[in-house]
């Protein structure tokens, strides 16, 4: 129930992030309050440009108003959303759908490095992200790829701040969700359906509830109206319960956003600066004579995985001898992917950053727990309304030393295992090329398997501690 509660919730709050917000319910003076909800009237007719403008007046003479700033957080995840899409495509929802594989819970466990799951991750990884410079344009070289990562970064810290500031202000609007131009057709309509289409069938937007197919990606028809937001249904759907046998359109569809909401949408936007940081800090590009894999797509995953061993084997002396040495800790013959994994420039700080993104998601989960526990209001979708809470107790904890400490603690019955992450802002240096941690390995053609026989360093730079229990089970 939780986890279906959370996730439709996240789908409803970065859906609504395509326009954002309603009327406002400010808290400070008379002036700047009509300032505000001025602010939020422009959104609602979809000129983000100037909601923006004025919630940047507004912040000039009061740059701690929570209204305000809840306001141009979200115009700047909104625009952040807009970017990412543009650099990435759909290849990112395929990432996501890989490495979700990849991170199973068996997989933790214990690492299975001949699993499937592993070796179609790491296909996907080498067919596409050697070749991001040329998403948008042929012209476009990897350090413009870069700099459009770091202005997309930089677009989600002030997002973050902003958010910050009006979460811990306790900023409260009404989202009138309908009332907005979904359809981008220059009028409202409240009470119409918003229709989607895929280019062979239509549907009602709301219908996406009782679960759709589609034959490719979804857009908007604007043959359609703008309402998409049943209170009734989301309410029922929410709490597990039968949806209604009808949907109908009123103005009691709207939903109020306060910490809560905010709180997940920080969480959210922490989490893109953290992936965000990774190809900040290091490189990612190939060898000129790496294998294109794209010119191998009817080989199986086993197959592309002993095409680049077997590159990385014999580059060095040109014998492929089935192992790839990293004996010293140096790289070792895994040097053959250089630059792969080394540092780009302004390294130290977006490796001090990931780790501190990381503290903000467990910070704004923390948020959204302290709301759910204090709201009971069916129109507040973080409220016990819906959900008692959003972690346990043992949960809570561990967010609570991950957020003060940047420690972070794993426990099976076999093992624990503690991640650091305040040696990534101590000692960068030490993760200046990942490929000294890489494992020795050998591959055996005839069962298929990799098998990693020695660790040049298992604490990973001190970044990981772990330590075998004694197990007693049967």
């Amino acid at each position: 129930m939780k986890k279906w509660y959370l996730f439709t919730l996240a789908v409803i709050l970065s859906a609504a992030l395509l326009i954002f917000s309603g009327c406002a319910a400010p808290t400070s003076g008379t002036s700047t309050s009509e300032k505000v909800e001025e602010g939020f009237t422009v959104l609602n007719s979809g000129d983000v440009n100037d909601a923006k403008e004025t919630f940047k007046d507004v912040l000039s003479q009061d740059p701690d108003n929570p209204e305000a700033n809840a306001g141009m957080g979200l115009i700047l995840t909104f625009e952040s959303l807009q970017n990412i899409e543009e650099i990435l495509g759909e290849d990112i929802l395929q990432a996501l759908s890989s490495f979700n594989q990849l991170s199973s819970p068996s997989s933790l466990k214990t690492p299975n490095f001949t699993s499937e799951s592993f070796l179609s991750f790491a296909k996907f990884f080498l067919e596409r992200f050697p070749k991001l410079p040329t998403r948008q344009s042929e012209n476009l070289t990897y350090e413009e790829l870069l700099q459009l990562l770091r202005n997309l970064h930089d677009s989600l810290s002030d997002a973050e701040n902003h958010l910050k500031i009006a979460i811990k202000g306790k900023a409260q609007f009404n989202f009138h969700v309908n009332a907005l131009d979904w359809d981008r057709d220059g009028t409202s309509e409240p009470y119409e359906p918003l229709k989607i289409t895929d280019g062979t069938y239509t549907y009602n937007l709301y219908e996406i509830l009782n679960g759709l197919t589609f034959v490719s990606i979804p857009t908007i028809d604007q043959s359609g109206g703008d309402a998409w937001f049943d209170f009734e249904t989301l309410s029922a759907a929410l709490q597990g319960e039968e949806l209604p046998d009808s949907v109908v359109f009123t103005d009691s569809d709207y939903v109020v956003v306060d910490e809560g909401e905010l709180a997940l949408i920080l969480a959210f936007v922490d989490i893109l600066k953290a992936i965000i940081d990774i190809p900040l800090t290091w490189s990612f590009t190939l060898p000129e004579d790496f294998p294109d894999l794209s010119n191998y797509v009817d080989l199986t995953d086993w197959e592309v995985a002993v095409l680049v061993l077997e590159y990385i084997d014999k580059k060095g002396d040109g014998n492929i001898d089935y192992k790839i040495s990293n004996f010293s800790g140096d790289g070792g013959e895994w040097n053959a992917l250089d630059t792969f994994l080394t540092f780009n420039n302004n390294e130290e700080e977006y490796l001090a950053d990931f780790a501190e993104s990381v503290q903000g998601t467990a910070w704004a989960v923390m948020k959204l727990d302290e709301d759910v526990e204090i709201d009971y209001d069916s129109h507040d979708l973080t409220s016990r309304y819906y959900v008692e809470d959003v972690v346990n107790d043992e949960i809570e904890g561990q967010l609570l030393n991950l957020a003060e400490y940047g420690t972070f603690t794993y426990e099976d019955p076999y093992i624990i295992i503690m991640v650091h992450l305040n040696v990534l802002k101590d000692h960068p240096e030490r993760f200046d090329d990942l490929k000294n941690y890489f494992p020795t390995l050998e591959w055996d053609n005839d069962t298929g398997s990799i098998i990693p026989t020695y660790l040049p360093d298992e604490t990973f730079g001190g970044l990981i501690e772990i330590e075998e229990k004694e197990y007693y089970g049967y």
